[in-house]
């Protein structure tokens, strides 16, 4: 049986302290990602393009993916987020 406690509850994300029977301590993180897929498909309906801006939205990310991204050492890898994107297009905004 595996002992569990609530380390932080920010918004959608819950992280938690798991102890395990083999007294292994793991760090669970989930996050409820339906209002940004919410908000995500509200702002990729509402976009308007403004090729000559700088800066534009490309996708809305979970934080619980950044964290993901910074463990794996891939979050400063564009080509790699293009594919995150491309696997996960309901949180894309754009076209890029």
């Amino acid at each position: 049986m595996s002992v569990q406690t609530i380390l932080d509850h920010n918004g959608g994300v819950l992280k938690r302290i798991v102890a395990d029977p083999d007294q292994k301590i793991h760090l669970v993180e989930t996050e409820d990602v339906e209002p940004l897929i919410r908000s995500t498909k509200i702002q990729r309906d509402s976009f308007i393009p403004d090729r000559k801006s700088a800066f534009r939205p490309y996708a809305n990310v979970p934080e619980t993916t950044v964290i993901q991204a910074m463990r794996e050492g891939w979050f400063m890898d564009k080509k790699r987020w293009r594919k995150w994107v491309d696997q996960n297009p309901v949180f894309k905004i754009t076209n890029g």
